[in-house]
């Protein structure tokens, strides 16, 4: 048995790429400890969806006792999976443990540790060769989700709204949302529709969103997009869900949302100046939004747009419309469905990690 200390940071990288690591390492008799970082991603709900997990967690606190604990940790390994590398490098500033990371991109500090993994063939070359594929995470944590009678006989088609894992942008997303299902009704009056809410959602939220007509549903990702046809979703770890699910769906930023986008480092910072800072924020975003860059993992991975991407000054009849001329395109909806299943992983990218880091902790 190993002692592991998990360090994660946003909802994505907990929620797909901890939980399925935890879950593995649990059940081949390992402790595991999970360390929390400061994000500027985060929900604030971060504590408490994790102490549902196999696992001691320890919340991000004050930098000091967070240095600290990192400085005295008696792991026998460190597995970054997010966040900045600073802390990873200080749990193992001594050589031991031995520092290991996940990672879909280069970011500083990578060249500390004493192996990279990643997911896909493709994200090896911003890493310059320096990982080792060893399969998507979040495809574990998709199969975790196992299966639920999400869907009733009869409603046609099946489609499945991604609110956001952030209170701020499902507040302005709900108004939003509600007139495109009603756009849509009028076009399928059999319509199936499933409001997919973060695990990090308060359920408090809930009847809001049954309310208004958006049918919630708590049920994992991976259990809801079995029978889907089609999502309506942003930018995220969620387009990697639809992925391994072969699930064709529509990318959307619209414009109005882009205050409700948080910003990392300097430009978080810039972002706080009363004004001038908002304005610079929603310029900045505007701007790399006008870039014409996939913002879909999916298309990122396979240089051509599997899942279709709108941004811009999208109204909710205009996504409405969209939803429709995608669902209607019955050869072109196939197209995108074979492309996504060709590049999904197969589901066993966690036992493979867990694998790999028990190897290296009985080379040493």
């Amino acid at each position: 048995m190993s002692r592991f200390l998990l360090l994660t940071n946003g909802p994505g990288e907990l929620w797909g790429w901890a939980r399925p690591l935890v879950t593995v390492l649990k059940a081949r008799g390992h402790e595991i400890d999970i360390q929390l970082l400061p994000c500027p991603f985060a929900t604030g709900r971060e504590s408490l969806v994790a102490r549902h997990l196999p696992a001691r967690v320890l919340p991000p606190g004050p930098l000091p006792s967070l240095y600290r604990f990192l400085d005295r940790s008696e792991a026998d390994m460190v597995v970054q999976l997010g966040g900045d590398l600073l802390f990873g490098r200080l749990a193992s500033r001594r050589g031991a443990p031995p520092l290991v990371a996940y990672a879909y991109g280069p970011k500083p500090g990578l060249s500390h540790c004493e192996a990279v993994f990643t997911a896909f063939d493709a994200m090896t070359v911003p890493l310059k060769g320096r990982a080792d594929v060893i399969g998507d995470l979040v495809a574990s944590a998709v199969e975790l989700d196992g299966t639920a009678p999400v869907w009733e006989r009869g409603e046609s088609p099946r489609l499945v709204f991604y609110p956001g894992s952030r209170s701020a942008i499902r507040k302005i997303a709900l108004p939003f949302l509600e007139e495109v299902a009603s756009c849509l009704r009028k076009v399928y009056p059999r319509l199936g529709l499933r409001t997919l809410l973060s695990p990090f959602a308060d359920e408090t939220e809930y009847p809001l969103w049954e309310k208004a007509g958006l049918s919630p549903t708590f049920f994992g990702a991976g259990a809801v997009l079995r029978g889907a046809d089609f999502a309506l979703t942003q930018p995220g770890t969620n387009t990697l869900e639809l992925l391994h699910r072969a699930v064709p769906g529509l990318v959307a930023v619209p414009f109005a949302f882009l205050r409700q986008i948080p910003l990392a480092g300097v430009k978080k910072w810039l972002a706080s100046i009363p004004l001038l800072g908002k304005l610079g924020k929603e310029g900045y975003l505007r701007a790399m939004a006008s870039k014409g860059r996939f913002l879909a993992w999916p298309n990122i991975i396979a240089g051509r747009e599997l899942l279709q991407e709108r941004v811009g000054e999208l109204g909710p009849r205009d996504l409405a419309d969209s939803v429709v001329k995608a669902l209607d395109d019955g050869r072109e909806l196939a197209e995108r469905r074979k492309g996504l299943r060709a590049l999904a992983d197969d589901g066993e990218a966690s036992n493979r990690l867990a694998f790999a880091l028990e190897e290296m902790i009985l080379s040493r």
